[in-house]
């Protein structure tokens, strides 16, 4: 069964690559966020530079709970 996968998978991507046209895709990409405005509802507010790395900082709360859970620890 997995061997049967992974060659329905190999072949998948034979096919698409063999479809790919790689200047398009460069002249597309160069495109990227020139004069392009955000479409309705993708604008970014105005404090993104604050939260722009929010998923990588723990709440305070979290913060805390962790600190003493090391602190227990070491005694």
């Amino acid at each position: 069964m997995k061997n049967r996968q992974q060659t329905e998978i190999r072949q998948y991507f034979k096919e698409r690559a063999s479809r790919g046209n790689p200047a398009e895709a460069l002249r597309i990409l160069a495109r990227a966020g020139q004069d392009n405005p955000p479409g309705a509802g993708n604008e970014l507010t105005a404090d993104w530079k604050n939260i722009k790395n929010a998923s990588s900082r723990k709440p305070a709360e979290i913060r805390k709970r962790s600190h003493k859970k090391k602190s227990a620890s070491r005694t």
